[in-house]
């Protein structure tokens, strides 16, 4: 599918007040995860599912063909969903402007879950795609407001100070060719990076520090 952009982004969209209060938020979430024994730990599902090679290394230098059959490490971290209406309120009109600014205008009708993500030092989450097997396959599921739908964009929010971690950088393949893009637009506190779904991404491994971010998806029906 050709685009015209590959990512639009707005720096420092929230303030500090606004991430700090969503990472104190997103911190009671996962505590009350772990006092009702819900899983944190971040995995993916498929054969290159997190655990599937306890002793596999992070693949970053590999290209995607060379991975995509193998059982490997993909994600490490630890995650909590949240269902707070006042965060949807924050970003969504964010979602909006960058749908319309980088001409993709795709339809969406939903919002999943808020997906907030602590990346402790070397953890990391490998390439993927948000959409289900990356090819505009719709989701099956009982869940009414994503079945047979498909994530239309993928929304990352970088919460954390910059100088609080070190890497962590998230990355996009770049359309029609082997290069990778390096966002460093979304380093500042704040700062939102909105890309199309089908788009490969990665996090690198954090070297100090702890990164927290947050993670949407809107859903629509299938691309025409």
């Amino acid at each position: 599918m050709e685009i015209r952009h590959q990512y639009y982004y707005f720096k420092s969209a929230l303030t500090s007040e606004q991430c700090n209060r969503i990472i104190e938020t997103g911190k009671q979430y996962i505590e009350n995860y772990k006092k009702n024994n819900i899983p944190i730990e971040a995995v993916t599902r498929g054969n290159r599912e997190k655990g599937s090679n306890p002793d596999a290394k992070p693949i970053d230098d590999k290209t995607l063909s060379e991975t995509k059959n193998e059982k490997v490490y993909i994600r490490d971290s630890k995650c909590a969903f949240l269902d707070e209406r006042w965060i949807y309120d924050l970003v969504l009109p964010v979602i909006v402007r960058a749908n319309t600014n980088a001409g993709w205008k795709y339809e969406f009708d939903y919002i999943e879950p808020i997906q907030f993500t602590k990346y402790g030092v070397k953890q990391y989450y490998n390439w993927h795609c948000d959409q289900t097997g990356c090819h505009n396959s719709v989701n099956k599921t009982d869940d009414l407001n994503l079945n047979n739908k498909v994530r239309k964009l993928s929304v990352s929010i970088n919460l954390s100070d910059p100088n609080d971690y070190d890497g962590g950088d998230l990355m996009l393949k770049q359309n029609g060719s082997n290069k990778n893009l390096t966002i460093n637009e979304i380093k500042p506190q704040g700062s939102i990076v909105v890309f199309p779904s089908y788009v490969w991404h990665k996090v690198t491994p954090v070297t100090k520090g702890t990164r927290y971010s947050l993670v949407l998806w809107t859903s629509g029906q299938p691309f025409k």
